[in-house]
Formats: structure tokens, C-alpha cells, sequence
């Protein structure tokens, strides 16, 4: 087996993926995407050959483990920074494009037919899974019939932007509690939809892990009640193995199934009276975390799960 990686520098997922990698002899190429440009790279393509300096391209590659991100964007004013951003993009899969025949975790128009948050909602309800009352809308007055309907407990969050780039900084939008006082502004200011839905009473957050079909479940229970369990640190959360049912496992194969996924990372409430409540799938999610807090070895698994 021959990987290539492609992610930004600094993804400790790929290091502690193939740092083990090494330790079992499998060969794998780490492309970072922040770093192409100062690494001086050349691809020469001509009627004699075609190369790629720095080597960016190796025929032998069987698996394309794609977890790149946005390109960090250069410190220009627009519309220069959009046009080097786009060239950037169109050189990145140009390279790409090279190993189309390998198999990939996962395919980059997967990671994009599952970005939105609202038709994950859509189909999960369709594969039965159990989903939030949820609107989406631009009407000020169907917002507050929504708001009135669930006695103002109503969260808010984005379609399916959480970060932004603006000149080398980030910008991160949450889920947060939607006001009574915040309902006008939310859809006269904004000039897009806003996607609302109904609070859940919850007992602990599940976070389930996704290789190809083999489910990896972790349950995390936080030390007080907070909006989103990303504003608390690690140390205030309990983390531990959870043990998925048959049937949701095969929900969440068909959600997989759908998208065209080979790897997903699915966020559950976990109500107190048990039942599970389906929030949102991140196709590119973060999982290293899970292994470090519960010591579950989830770097073989998935090394294993990339040689199938």
C-alpha cells in the first residue's frame, strides 16, 4: 500500500497517522497545501516527459486520504487575493486529478455533495434517524411562529460555513441560543437564510466515527450544561467508548452510502431518556482526540481500514 496525504502542515492527524504508518512499513507522501508554494515546486510537462519537483506525483499510490482544507489565502486585496486563490485551487487539482484510479477517503466532490447541514437533516430523517425540529427560512414571522412554537428554546447554526479567512485571520460561527430580541435582525440583516432548531434536553453528546462501514462510538458528557459542547475544555468533559445499536449503524452506513463517503465523523445528542438524536455528519472530521482521551487505538484501525 502506497498513501498519500493531502492537508495543511499542521493536521496532527496525518503526523500521528504516519508517524505509525512508518513504524509498519507502509510507504505514504504527505502534500501539504499551505506549504506548495514555498517549497518551489516544478511541473514540467512537455512532449519528451512529464515530471513534478518536488515529487507530487507517484503512479505506485493506491490511497488518496484527502483532508485538505482551504487554502490559507494570500494577504491581498480583493480581487487580486480571490483570482490567487482560485489559480491556487485550479493547481492543487490539476495535481490531484492525477490520481483519480486510486481510491480515495474520500472523493473531493463527496466532501462537497455533504457539506450542507440541511440536507444531511434531510436524509437522515429519510434513512430514519431521529433529527431536531429544524427550519430554515427568511421570513421574520414564520422565525418567531417557530420561536413561540418551542417556548423560546430555539439554537441557531451555520448552513454549512463555520470558518472564514479574512486576511490571514479566521472568523468561527457556532451554535449558539437564538433570542427573542435577536429574531429581526437574524433574517433583515443577515441577506441569507437562517437555519434554526428546536433545543433537545440532553444527557451527554455521541460522536460517531465512521471507516469505510465500521462504526467507532464515543460518548462525551460534559461537566456543565453549555450551548455547544466546543466551548468547554477537554479536561471538563468525560469522554468514553460507546456502544452503538445494530440499527443505527446501519443509518448512518446508508447516510455513508449517499454521500459517497468512505469516512464520516457524526455528531449525536443522547437524550436522557437514551434515544439518539442526529445533528450533523462532518465528512472530514476530527477523531484524534477520542483516542487520546479514551486511549481507543483508532490510528490502526484506520491505517487497517486505508489497506482494505
Amino acid at each position: 500500500m502506497q498513501v498519500i496525504a493531502i492537508s495543511e502542515s499542521d493536521d496532527h492527524h496525518v503526523h500521528k497517522v504516519m508517524n505509525r504508518m512508518k513504524e509498519r512499513s507502509v510507504t505514504g507522501l504527505f502534500i501539504q497545501t499551505d506549504q506548495i508554494f514555498k517549497s518551489k515546486t516544478t511541473w514540467l510537462v512537455s512532449p519528451r516527459r512529464a515530471t513534478i519537483h518536488p515529487v507530487m506525483w507517484d503512479p505506485s499510490t493506491t490511497v488518496v486520504w484527502n483532508r485538505s482544507r482551504t487554502l490559507t489565502p494570500a494577504y491581498m486585496t480583493e480581487p487580486v487575493n480571490s483570482f490567487i486563490q482560485q489559480e491556487t485551487d485550479g493547481y492543487l487539482s490539476a495535481v490531484l486529478n492525477q490520481y483519480r484510479t486510486a481510491k480515495w477517503v474520500s472523493k473531493r466532490d463527496s466532501l462537497m455533495f455533504a457539506r450542507s447541514k440541511i440536507d444531511q437533516l434531510v436524509q437522515a430523517q429519510k434513512f430514519g434517524l431521529t433529527i431536531p425540529d429544524t427550519i430554515v427560512t427568511t421570513s421574520e414571522e414564520d422565525l418567531k411562529d417557530f420561536f413561540e412554537q418551542h417556548n423560546g428554546q430555539i439554537i441557531t447554526k451555520p448552513i454549512q460555513t463555520q470558518v472564514v479567512w479574512t486576511s490571514g485571520d479566521s472568523l468561527v460561527f457556532g451554535t449558539r441560543w437564538l433570542t427573542v430580541n435577536e429574531l429581526g435582525s437574524t433574517c433583515s440583516h443577515s441577506h441569507t437564510a437562517c437555519l434554526a432548531q428546536a433545543a433537545v434536553d440532553i444527557d451527554a453528546e455521541v460522536r460517531v466515527v465512521t471507516f469505510g462501514r465500521e462504526c467507532h462510538a464515543f460518548k462525551m458528557t460534559p461537566s456543565q450544561k453549555v450551548e455547544d459542547l466546543k466551548q468547554l475544555e477537554l479536561s471538563d468533559i468525560h469522554h468514553e467508548v460507546f456502544e452503538l445499536g445494530t440499527i443505527l449503524k446501519k443509518q448512518i452506513g446508508k447516510l455513508m452510502d449517499y454521500y459517497d463517503l468512505e469516512f464520516s465523523a457524526c455528531d449525536f445528542i443522547l437524550k436522557p431518556d437514551g434515544e439518539l438524536v442526529f445533528l450533523e455528519l462532518n465528512p472530514n472530521g476530527q477523531w484524534l482526540w477520542l483516542e487520546y482521551k479514551t486511549g481507543f487505538d483508532l490510528t490502526d484501525r484506520f491505517i487497517d481500514f486505508l489497506n482494505t
